[in-house]
């Protein structure tokens, strides 16, 4: 009796490990993240005094005398009309909004690129 209970243990053993050998294994479920907090896309535009550490009328007044220096009409500052910032990976974004003027007089003459100095003009009437 006491081998044939071994035997029949032995038995439910081997059938069993060899059955479970041959069923596939149960895929686990992926489950979906929960939405994210955070919105995609850039933070918003804050208000900035435009003062500190930029100044942002010599932003505007810079941004003038480019435009003019990549070759587009003359154009004079008159003044602020918003200053934002924002910051996008720890780096400080300023956004200057200014009211221009198309100068009608006063416009330099253009020089031959490498020859000679740019003629400066004194004229600043609008």
């Amino acid at each position: 009796m006491k081998y044939l209970s071994i035997i029949i243990v032995l038995a439910m053993l081997i059938f069993i490990t060899i059955d479970g050998k041959k069923k596939p294994k149960k895929k686990t479920k992926t489950t979906k993240k929960p939405p994210t907090t955070i919105s995609i896309g850039p933070p918003k535009w804050r208000y900035w005094d435009g003062k500190k550490p930029l100044d942002a009328r010599l932003i505007a007044e810079n941004a003038a005398a480019l435009w003019y220096d990549c070759g587009h009409k003359y154009f004079k500052f008159v003044k602020l009309n918003s200053t934002e910032t924002r910051t996008i990976n720890e780096i400080h974004r300023y956004r200057v909004r200014y009211y221009a003027k198309k100068c009608q007089s006063g416009k330099p003459e253009k020089c031959c690129e490498g020859k000679g100095k740019k003629k400066v003009f004194q004229n600043w009437d609008v």
